[in-house]
């Protein structure tokens, strides 16, 4: 989990975070979950809605390692803000 994302994570509210561990954990076995989408206009950036589709948690996946980063973990709104763009 990038540092970031560790101190989103430590901000949610205690229902919220157990949702979001569980999601971490599915994402260890399985980085594309059926309930996942890639990101527009980015090649490496997935996000899953969990909490009842309140929040977003935003990943990058290493696809040969198969390895996931977590990038941002927050409220469907703010989660997105600041996100590296794509080089074009």
């Amino acid at each position: 989990m990038a540092g970031f994302a560790l101190r989103q994570f430590q901000k949610l509210e205690l229902d919220v975070r157990r949702e979001a561990a569980e999601i971490i954990e599915e994402l260890r076995e399985d980085p594309f979950p059926f309930d996942s989408g890639p990101m527009g206009g980015y090649s490496d950036l997935y996000r899953v809605k969990f909490y009842g589709g309140k929040y977003r948690m935003v990943y990058l996946v290493y696809e040969q390692s198969r390895k996931v980063v977590i990038m941002r973990i927050g409220p469907r709104g703010s989660v997105y803000a600041r996100l590296r763009r794509p080089s074009r």
